[in-house]
């Protein structure tokens, strides 16, 4: 019997407990993260032990930019603004609602955050640290591994969406410039 196998055999039983009734909510949540489409329940089942589940009241700040990202917030109610400020002035980027995610580049690299994210109103999240989930290479790596796929595929669809904006500008530009010479 494999490794795998053996594993998820495993988790199948110890899910049956009440462990697992106890974080059922939870997984039914993670259930509905698009970003978690590729987890099985007994590994939803696992990542919920390292969640963190946090409460923000409204125009409280989830994180701010140039801050150390350490997390990727799963938005389970409520909702979010993630916002930047330029010259002074603060720019809607995005409203986050249930189900969706922020602060993912925190699990990728060791920057600073690139923009705010702020509770429009009372928001509940689950947060997932770098460090947990980095320990949980070594104990579960086939989830770390797809999550990270997850988190790489969905970098690709907004780096292949911002080239096509930027194309568009591009295009709009040109033809500006055409009509006026």
């Amino acid at each position: 019997m494999s490794y795998l196998l053996a594993k998820e055999i495993l988790w199948k039983a110890i899910v049956k407990n009440l462990k697992y009734k106890s974080h059922s909510d939870v997984i039914q949540f993670l259930r509905s993260i698009p970003l978690l489409n590729d987890l099985s329940s007994w590994q939803l089942a696992r990542l919920s032990e390292i969640l963190y589940h946090r409460t923000y009241e409204e125009d409280e700040f989830v994180f701010n930019s140039n801050h150390p990202g350490a997390a990727l917030f799963l938005i389970h109610t409520g909702e979010v603004a993630i916002e930047i400020e330029r010259s002074g002035r603060v720019y809607n980027l995005a409203t986050l609602t249930e189900t969706q995610c922020m602060g993912d580049l925190a699990l990728v690299n060791y920057t600073e955050r690139t923009a705010s994210a702020r509770a429009v109103k009372k928001t509940t999240c689950y947060a997932l640290y770098r460090k947990d989930l980095e320990k949980m290479m070594v104990t579960d790596a086939d989830i770390t591994c797809k999550i990270y796929k997850a988190i790489a595929v969905m970098l690709a669809e907004r780096l292949k969406s911002m080239n096509e904006i930027f194309e568009k500008m591009e295009k709009e530009s040109l033809q500006a410039y055409d009509k006026i010479g």
